[in-house]
């Protein structure tokens, strides 16, 4: 939604509170409060100096103040005669206050695959979209890779460590939540490309695969969280990083394989928030970064080609109705589904073109 149409909105949202049309002014709102509810913009420029925000009420502030006003205006519609849509208003108002804590329980936590796609979508919320995408290195400098993301980011460390990057779009439709998606894909591969960390999208099946896990919480101590780390049994990991700092973290241990998907959460708030680049430099001490394969190479030669995919992808075997087998130059056959292939396809040009 652009700044004209949200300028427009505002205007009418003031002329229906005026002549008192409080389910005009609620609906108007929505359109303000809905697409904020679980959505969060990347934002790819590191952030050098942020001084740190203390009280409860800063954090998520605009939040806050947003759903307190909808509480007043709540208020002000009793005041006025309203019967239902005082009560509308109030528990929207009381909604984005508590988004955050709504949107990180266990119940909106369940993920369903969408066929012939990269999605997932939640159970409980059906227009918030989910993908999750492989980070395949070719350097060993991760720290200096990755400390631009702005996503949620995920460290599995059973047997072989694997990362993988999650992204969550709020889309009233399947295509505009899978075109949101990859244009995103798009702009943080042209970031991290350059620096050997390589992004491939998995289909809506694979994903699902690695999140159908058991997971046990493990207690990670706030004040000195990276000796926490390290003493602590768990081998799953999620970062969710914000300007360039680490917001919060999650650390679980694997127990076994689940009866359903579902999405991690990063539970543990950091009263300071360090550096990613600092905590992806702590993480090296306890973990051993993947080292570069063939598809990492593959991915390699694709982003080398800037732009001419259709050039460089050779399909080379045709395995099932589902997967084939390509090589970019003389790299050797990767097996990839071809919901991946399509995805590959529209997230490796050259951005700039």
């Amino acid at each position: 939604m652009g700044w004209g149409i949200k300028i427009l909105l505002f205007f009418l949202l003031l002329v229906t509170i005026g002549y008192r049309a409080w389910i005009l002014s609620f609906l108007i709102l929505l359109c303000f409060v809905v697409p904020r509810l679980f959505r969060r913009r990347p934002r790819m420029a590191v952030v050098v100096d942020r001084p740190q925000k203390s009280g409860v009420l800063l954090r998520g502030s605009k939040r806050t103040l947003v759903g307190c006003f909808l509480v007043l205006l709540s208020v002000a519609a009793v005041v006025a005669g309203g019967r239902w849509s005082p009560v509308a208003i109030a528990c929207a108002g009381i909604l984005l206050i508590f988004s955050r804590r709504i949107a990180n329980s266990r119940w909106l936590a369940g993920l369903e695959p969408v066929s012939e796609s990269i999605l997932l979508s939640r159970s409980s919320v059906p227009l918030h979209w989910v993908s999750v995408s492989e980070v395949k290195l070719s350097t060993k400098n991760v720290a200096k890779a990755l400390a631009m993301l702005d996503d949620e980011l995920v460290i599995a460390a059973r047997g072989e460590t694997h990362l993988f990057l999650i992204l969550k779009e709020f889309a009233f439709s399947r295509s505009a939540a899978e075109e949101g998606i990859l244009k995103r894909l798009r702009r943080i591969n042209a970031l991290t490309a350059p620096r050997g960390a390589f992004l491939l999208p998995l289909d809506s099946d694979q994903a699902a695969r690695l999140l159908k896990l058991s997971l046990a919480r493990v207690d990670i101590e706030d004040s000195d969280w990276p000796v926490s780390l390290e003493s602590a049994p768990l081998n799953f990991l999620i970062l969710k990083p914000k300007g360039g700092f680490v917001e919060s973290i999650g650390g679980y241990l694997i127990d076994d394989e689940g009866d359903k998907p579902l999405l991690p959460l990063a539970w543990k708030r950091l009263k300071v928030e360090p550096l990613l680049l600092e905590t992806f430099e702590s993480l090296e001490k306890m973990i051993d970064w993947p080292a570069g394969d063939a598809v990492s190479s593959m991915l390699a030669g694709l982003f080398a080609a800037k732009g001419d995919v259709g050039d460089a992808l050779q399909i080379v075997g045709k395995n099932s109705h589902t997967t084939l087998t390509v090589r970019v130059l003389s790299s050797p056959g990767i097996e990839l589904s071809r919901v991946q292939l399509r995805a590959l396809a529209r997230v490796y040009p050259d951005v700039n073109r």
